[in-house]
């Protein structure tokens, strides 16, 4: 929605100078879209939020001065990032692993549906959120997508929020998101969506050699 308010020739309508806080969620924020904010609302802040239907409120506490961040540990939950793969704890920095949770703000399980809840829990009642997720040395948390919308390409994962971030640097690119198609060789191929800026002209091939410098595989 922000995007879509703040793209040339439609922020022109609206004076956002008179906002002074925005709280951004439910997908990947990219640092474009928050410069973006910043340009036409000058005095706001600007906040990445993470929560969930099954908390029912945010997860983190929410940071503005941490470029990407997504929040820190509160003090009534416990946080922990397990590798989606072996099960084992992420004890270490900056290395990516699924976000679960335990404390009083997950929800107690989905009305008549044992077998859900029974999915998304673990038998100590962690909740698996399904997202992954990395921190740095401080306990600051950065979201990086989520689980269900990770491709697979040969024996590759692939996060379409990495492609987007390198797609989104051209210049001549106003918004991108990437998804998969079923291949039979490959299991999936990413395949991205582009808006181009206004005035400006783009070929596939740009975006295939772009996206080819900056990362190991190519649309």
């Amino acid at each position: 929605m922000m995007t879509i308010l703040i793209k040339p020739g439609q922020r022109e309508k609206c004076d956002f100078t008179c906002f002074r806080l925005f709280i951004l969620g439910g997908s990947a924020v990219p640092q474009k879209l928050i410069d973006d904010i910043k340009i036409v609302a000058p005095f706001a802040d600007v906040y990445i939020v993470y929560g969930m239907t099954e908390t029912g409120t945010i997860v983190l506490d929410p940071v503005s001065f941490i470029p990407g961040c997504t929040g820190r540990p509160l003090g009534h939950t416990d946080y922990r990032l397990v590798d989606p793969g072996t099960g084992k704890d992420i004890l270490e920095s900056h290395k990516t692993g699924e976000l679960w949770l335990k404390g009083p703000i997950t929800f107690k399980g989905y009305y008549n549906n044992p077998e859900m809840t029974a999915e998304i829990f673990t038998e100590d009642r962690w909740l698996k959120t399904g997202d992954i997720f990395y921190r740095d040395e401080n306990w600051n948390f950065f979201f990086v997508d989520r689980m269900k919308l990770i491709l697979t390409y040969r024996s590759h994962n692939i996060s379409p929020t990495e492609i987007e971030e390198v797609i989104r640097t051209h210049p001549g690119v106003y918004d991108v998101a990437v998804t998969g198609i079923p291949d039979e060789e490959c299991s999936e191929l990413p395949v991205a969506c582009v808006v181009p800026e206004d005035n400006h002209t783009l070929s596939a091939q740009e975006i295939k050699d772009l996206v080819k410098s900056k990362l190991h595989y190519s649309l």
